[in-house]
């Protein structure tokens, strides 16, 4: 049986992280930052995982309070793989560097979380880009993106092992934003989901 603990966001918004074991496989969905703090309280709370000993990540998209402690699981050792979009992989790119600007002019040194050393080796040599609907297998499990409508290569994330399904509903869009609206047709009745609640 899959075993889940909320790491952040749960009960509040940002931080996002949640910490899947599976089949003796050690995951994460989603690894942010809440950006109103600073230093080791804007991360999620690590303290019953092993960072160095992850299989992969799922990230769901790029904003800073979903991706943003990725280069910290690099600084403490995290070797698996981290599985995004495209898009998210670009725009968080481009949302890190600022985000590390920010440290380095607002931050004490000490209380940093990451430096470009770190980011730089998150983006290109622990990330696997992929597309919606591209259902790739980490071993026995398998994964496949779907389009949340969000923002721009945001996704929900399916896990399926031995026919036990999982959705990770990540930010979902809204009628008002200009994306294609998504759709749940092709994740109908999964065994758990779990789903944001901030809109």
């Amino acid at each position: 049986m899959p075993q889940i603990k909320i790491l952040g966001g749960g009960m509040e918004v940002g931080r996002t992280c949640l910490y899947l074991s599976i089949n003796q496989h050690h995951l994460l969905l989603d690894c942010g930052v809440n950006p109103a703090m600073q230093g080791t309280a804007a991360l999620p709370d690590f303290g019953s995982v092993r960072l160095d000993q992850l299989d992969a990540a799922f990230v769901s998209h790029a904003h800073l309070d979903h991706t943003a402690a990725i280069p910290y699981l690099i600084r403490q050792g995290f070797k698996g793989k981290l599985f995004m979009t495209l898009p998210t992989l670009a725009l968080a790119n481009i949302l890190w560097q600022d985000e590390l600007s920010i440290m380095e002019r607002e931050w004490p040194r000490e209380e940093r979380l990451w430096s470009s050393k770190e980011m730089h080796k998150a983006l290109v040599k622990y990330v696997v880009p992929t597309t919606y609907h591209e259902v790739f297998k980490l071993n026995s499990i398998k994964v496949n993106f779907h389009n949340a409508g969000h923002i721009l290569g945001s996704t929900m994330t399916e896990i399926s092992h031995n026919g036990y399904r999982i959705v990770f509903s990540g930010d979902l869009g809204t009628s008002s934003n200009h994306l294609r609206y998504w759709r749940t047709d092709d994740l109908a009745y999964p065994d758990v989901l779990i789903c944001e609640g901030t809109y």
